[in-house]
Order: structure tokens, then C-alpha cells, then sequence
């Protein structure tokens, strides 16, 4: 029986023996193939410094360029306006290309999608002879496609990166128009059906009642206010336009129609301010060199066309884009749909002004309050505490008094001011019930020293506020509820 027992454990333990040798040997062989498999051949390599002639050819386009005493162009069409970087930086990428894996002794190219590749490249280098790049189809296992080059018998896998390289039409390597940055605008005007100016007045606009508004729509011989951040929106969707693909270049203003850029459907023009620094020549004490400020006064003018459906070639789904060009510029480009449509229906209403209350504090001097009859008045004196060291610049302190009596008349104007955020869009032209509050404000700014502002019902959810004799807008009723009770607080407030 002890005998038995110790065969037993002997053959366990060869058993255990044999398993882990069979799993070294395993991972041995699998290690073995990866590191084979993440070693990468050569499949093609040369100087592209030594490149004077390339053509690309896809789906049926072809186009080439060549190279002239250093200097590249469209050899269909030398006015073509080449971005040479573009060129470049796609040549580059072609210097040397890795394959994970090589085919050799290949004879049905057919196989591959190399008998008739869907891209082919052909470069012309002063080293050597003519070389033909072609790329085939896509290994869906491996994620990789298949290369060759000239009439080699060896077929290679490359990267889908190689893939994006002859993944281009001409369009790929034109110089496209710049799009300014635009970040001190002057003015901005929309033509599309009917015209409206935006000006910027930096320091305010003394035709206005308050210096706090910078922007105004031109409005006949006047200037009304308008939402500032509203203009700021709207530069920001025209600097920050991408062009979703140039589509023509060289077309003169009978090609124009072809893309309804002869009468467009829409005119944006920016007039702006472009700052650069030039070196001065100079330097400081430390060497640094110094530099010049140059200011030059710019316009940057948009015409938007006829809208067209793209279907998009990796989602396959479709989606609107307009044709566009700058004024002064031959090539005509796709924008996207939902940019286009912004700027063509931007008018004098898409910016409104919706505050109640936009005063500078420290001009204002006293509040008329006529409270369904009962009358106070709320006097306020502001001084002048210096310069605020941290935030630069001078800050001041209001105290105030009701009837005479002290008191925290911040709170109430605190108030007023809240309810620029509680409005609606919809603007009565009249008012329809009796005003309920009614409030004058006094301020040292020549021409508005008395503003008036009203407050009558318009139905059972709104109030209607009335501002210089114009509507302006509703608000809900427990809006004008909060600043009624903070009268209410006001006047209770006086009299303990």
C-alpha cells in the first residue's frame, strides 16, 4: 500500500511536470510569433527631396504637380493657387512607408484590389526611375491595406494612414482664403433682404440713456441699443468658420451663377481693426529686441449662395451646406448649413435689448416710486472711495435715504436689476391695463437726467414694462411680485 502510494505521487508530480513544460513551450511560440509580428518591413523608401514631378489618381480624378526651379504648380493649370505645404507635408509622409507584413512571389493581384487599385501615386525623382505607389484593398482582420510598388511581386501591408494619403482630390492642396480673427470689430452689416449695421461705440454712446451699452443696430438717422454679447456671438460665428470644402477656384463673375453667388442670398461684411508688431530695429537694455505697434483698418466681406445637400462619405448621412466666397477672392466654398442659416437671418431683432435697469450706479442720484398712488422718494449719494489696488480701477460706495429716513435702498435696486433675466420674447405694442408702479430715475448724464420706467397688467400672467413711453417687454407676474414687495420692504423699512 506505501508502495502504491508513492507511484501515485510520482506520477502526479511527472503529470504536473509535462503541463507546465507544454505551457512554456506555448507562451515560447506565442511570444515568438508576436514579436514576428510587430517586426515591420520596408516597403518603399526614397529622397523626396529628389521628387520633381508627382500625379495622384482616384476614382476616376486625376490631377499632378511639378516642380520648376524649386518652386511647384498644377501642371494642368499653373494658376491654380497651390498650398505648397499641403504638397509637401503629403510627400513627406511618403518617404518611408512600413509594412507589418510581406507577400512575396505574388501572382493574382486581383486578390489584393491591385490589379486595378482604387489610388495610385506616381513620382518622378531625378535618382531614379518613374515609381508607382499603389494601394489595394483593405484587410478587414488587420485593419491594414494592401501596398505595392512599381510591378514588384511582393504585396505589402501598410497602415491606414497610408490610406488618407492618396485619399485626396485636388482640392486637398489648394491655398485656401484666410478667415481673420477678428477681435476688434467695428462694425457688422447683413444684406439678405434687407439691410442692418451693427456700430461699436467702446466708451458708450452718449445718445443713449446709459454708458453700460457698447453696440447699436443702426436704426434710420438713429442708434437703437442692442444686446452686446448677442453682436459678440455673431463675430464669433463668422471668425470661426471653417471652410467645409473649396469646390471651384478661378471663376469670374459670370461663373458666379452656377453657385448663386451672382445675386447672393446673403452679405456679411466686417469692418475691423488688424494689429501686428514690427521689429522695431531696437532693443532694450537686456538685448531684447523692441517692437512697433502697426494698426491697419480692414473689411472682411462674406457672400453666401445657394444651398446644396452633401452626403457626408464616412456617416453616409446628408446634410445641408451653402456655397460661399469671400468678396475679393476667385475660389467658391462649402459652409456648413447651420452657420449660413445664422448669418442669414441675423437682423436688427436678433440681438434685443431685454434689461430693465442698465444705469450706472454712481451716476444716478434719486428714484421717483409711485406705488399705486403712494409716493417716496429714494435719494442716493455716492462716493468716491479711490483706486482699488487689486482690481485697478476707482470703486465707490452709495448710501441712501427714503423720505429722508435711512435705508438699504441697494436691496431694491438689487431687485430691479434681477429681473433682466425674467423676461419674454413677445413685446405688446401697447399697454392694456392701468399702470400699477411707476418709477423716475434721476442721474447726472447730460440729456437722460430723468428716465421713466412703468409697470401696468397685461393679463393674468404678465406685466407689461414700459420704458421712456416704449414698450419693451413682459414679465411674469411673480417677477413684478418679488419687485413689489421689495418697495414694500423699502417703504416698511423707513418707517420703524
Amino acid at each position: 500500500m506505501i508502495t502504491l502510494t508513492r507511484q501515485n505521487k510520482l506520477l502526479s508530480l511527472v503529470t504536473v511536470f509535462l503541463f507546465l513544460f507544454c505551457c512554456y513551450l506555448l507562451l515560447t511560440k506565442i511570444n515568438q510569433e508576436k514579436e514576428e509580428a510587430d517586426d515591420s518591413v520596408v516597403a518603399f523608401l526614397t529622397d523626396t527631396d529628389q521628387i520633381s514631378a508627382v500625379s495622384f489618381a482616384a476614382a476616376g480624378e486625376s490631377f499632378s504637380f511639378h516642380e520648376d526651379n524649386g518652386s511647384w504648380a498644377l501642371s494642368e493649370d499653373s494658376t491654380f493657387p497651390l498650398d505648397t505645404s499641403a504638397l509637401q507635408t503629403a510627400l513627406n509622409s511618403l518617404s518611408e512607408i512600413s509594412a507589418t507584413r510581406e507577400l512575396t512571389k505574388v501572382t493574382d493581384f486581383e486578390d489584393y484590389g491591385l490589379s486595378a487599385p482604387s489610388y495610385e501615386i506616381k513620382l518622378t525623382s531625378s535618382t531614379e526611375d518613374e515609381i508607382t505607389l499603389a494601394i489595394g484593398d483593405l484587410n478587414t482582420l488587420t485593419n491594414a491595406y494592401y501596398f505595392r510598388v512599381n510591378d514588384s511581386d511582393s504585396v505589402y501591408l501598410v497602415d491606414p494612414d497610408v490610406y488618407d494619403v492618396f485619399d485626396c482630390t485636388l482640392f486637398d492642396f489648394i491655398a485656401a482664403d484666410s478667415i481673420p480673427a477678428l477681435t476688434d470689430v467695428a462694425s457688422l452689416t447683413f444684406e439678405n433682404g434687407e439691410k442692418t449695421t451693427f456700430v461699436r461705440y467702446a466708451d458708450g454712446y452718449d445718445g443713449c440713456y446709459s454708458p453700460s451699452y457698447t453696440w447699436f443696430a443702426e436704426d434710420g438717422d438713429g442708434l437703437t441699443a442692442v444686446d452686446g454679447d448677442g453682436v459678440e456671438s455673431l463675430i464669433t460665428t463668422v471668425s470661426g468658420m471653417t471652410w467645409a470644402q473649396c469646390v471651384a477656384y478661378d471663376v469670374d463673375q459670370d461663373g458666379l451663377d452656377a453657385y448663386g453667388l451672382d445675386d447672393p442670398a446673403g452679405t456679411v461684411s466686417v469692418a475691423y481693426r488688424e494689429t501686428s508688431y514690427v521689429d522695431s530695429g531696437k532693443t532694450d537694455d537686456e538685448g531684447n529686441t523692441l517692437y512697433d505697434t502697426d494698426t491697419e483698418d480692414k473689411t472682411f466681406t462674406l457672400l453666401i449662395g445657394d444651398s446644396i445637400e452633401k452626403t457626408d462619405e464616412d456617416s453616409g448621412e446628408a446634410a445641408v451646406h451653402y456655397y460661399a466666397k469671400t468678396a475679393d477672392s476667385d475660389l467658391v466654398y462649402l459652409i456648413a448649413g447651420d452657420t449660413a442659416k445664422t448669418l442669414l437671418s441675423a437682423d436688427a431683432e436678433t440681438c434685443p435689448v431685454w434689461e430693465l435697469c442698465q444705469f450706472d450706479r454712481t451716476l444716478l442720484t434719486a428714484v421717483e416710486i409711485n406705488d399705486g398712488g403712494d409716493t417716496h422718494e429714494l435719494s442716493i449719494k455716492t462716493k468716491n472711495d479711490g483706486d482699488n489696488e487689486d482690481e485697478g480701477e476707482e470703486t465707490a460706495t452709495a448710501s441712501y435715504t427714503l423720505d429722508g429716513k435711512r435705508v438699504d435702498g441697494g436691496a431694491f435696486l438689487d431687485e430691479l436689476e434681477s429681473i433682466e433675466g425674467m423676461k419674454t420674447t413677445d413685446t405688446p405694442e401697447k399697454a392694456v391695463g392701468k399702470t400699477t408702479l411707476s418709477l423716475i430715475f434721476h442721474q447726472n448724464r447730460e440729456g437722460f437726467e430723468t428716465v421713466k420706467m412703468t409697470f401696468a397688467k397685461y393679463d393674468a400672467d404678465y406685466y407689461l414694462v414700459s420704458f421712456q413711453g416704449n414698450s419693451s417687454l413682459l414679465i411674469s407676474t411673480a417677477d413684478f411680485s418679488n419687485l413689489s414687495d421689495a418697495v414694500t420692504a423699502l417703504v416698511t423699512a423707513a418707517d420703524e
